[in-house]
């Protein structure tokens, strides 16, 4: 069985729950997807800032599963949630990244940006809030 890995970008944004519509990540065909080939320098896999062919009920159960899995977990600020989707266009949940990376592979950043939120921006707030909270707390 093939399966096509989704992910989906899901984060605050002045205290809105977002979910981006799912990217998609395409491992080259003569080798195992490996963790190394996933997210490595070197990696051949490509990524798409978004999935194409998906039906509008797979995309709205995706952003569906997406948040009520962020909300579920009682996650904080972002989190990278993966999909996979079978030749038989059954979905299931693979993975919840609750820091995902931020490589120059990584499609947090890209998603994020592509919904149109500047990635930069964003951390910088995130990394003010709680500063701002630290010594609040003191």
């Amino acid at each position: 069985m093939n399966a096509r890995e989704l992910e989906v970008a899901v984060y605050t944004f002045e205290q809105e729950l977002i979910a981006t519509r799912p990217g998609e990540v395409r491992a080259p065909s003569d080798t195992f997807y490996t963790y190394k080939e996933k997210y490595a320098a070197g990696s051949r896999a490509e990524t798409f800032i978004e999935a194409e062919g998906l039906s509008e009920e797979q995309l709205e159960w995706i952003r569906e599963v997406s948040m009520r899995t962020f909300k579920a977990l009682k996650l904080k600020d972002l989190s990278r949630i993966d999909f996979f989707l079978t030749d038989n266009n059954e979905l299931y949940l693979n993975e919840v990244n609750t820091f995902p990376g931020m490589t120059p592979n990584s499609m947090f950043p890209k998603m994020m940006e592509n919904y149109g939120h500047d990635f930069t921006e964003y951390l910088t707030g995130l990394i003010r809030a709680a500063v701002s909270e630290s010594i609040q707390d003191r």
